[in-house]
């Protein structure tokens, strides 16, 4: 029988074939990267950033919270300061690979989030972590999503990034 190299290296380090599975040798790690107005931060946040730091492909997690956008339907109920503070104390001793970002004034797009981040780790998957009301068609939007029609190069973006979707209530059907 003939053997891959990883079950070679497994073998060459002593470990009993019958008893383990064989790991690659070099096992892609992802960052996540999300964006979010968390207004207000609530515990639904933590566990899920939780639980995405918890899995052992991930890396780190990397939780931007937005500033306030100008051209943004959504009416704020807090400051951006305000929100910072109430996400930096929601995520307090949360799992040490979960970083927190805030942005105030100008806002940075989620597809230069992603080469940035592309930029820093090159050897590693980096994903979004992104809501399905977001990648929903929407008639106000021509049947497209909002990615697609209110993003920087959203379309560019949902072609070129892997993204893990978090399900939310009501928003399960008509996703692109």
């Amino acid at each position: 029988m003939r053997r891959s190299q990883e079950e070679i290296s497994t073998l060459d380090k002593g470990n009993n074939p019958q008893t383990e599975r064989f790991a690659p040798l070099h096992t892609a790690k992802k960052i996540i990267v999300c964006g979010l107005a968390g207004d207000p931060p609530h515990l639904a946040h933590r566990a899920l950033v939780e639980t995405i730091a918890a899995r052992s492909d991930v890396r780190e997690v990397h939780f931007t919270l937005s500033g306030t956008r100008p051209c943004s339907e959504k009416q704020y109920h807090v400051s951006d300061a305000h929100r910072a503070k109430m996400f930096k104390i929601l995520l307090h001793e949360a799992n040490p690979k979960i970083h927190t970002h805030v942005e105030t004034g100008s806002q940075r797009a989620s597809i230069d989030q992603i080469a940035q981040m592309q930029n820093a780790h090159p050897d590693h998957e980096v994903w979004w972590l992104g809501g399905s009301d977001h990648f929903v068609r929407r008639d106000e939007y021509g049947g497209k999503c909002e990615v697609q029609h209110r993003w920087k190069n959203g379309t560019k973006f949902m072609k070129s990034v892997p993204i893990m979707l978090v399900l939310r209530k009501g928003y399960e059907q008509g996703m692109i």
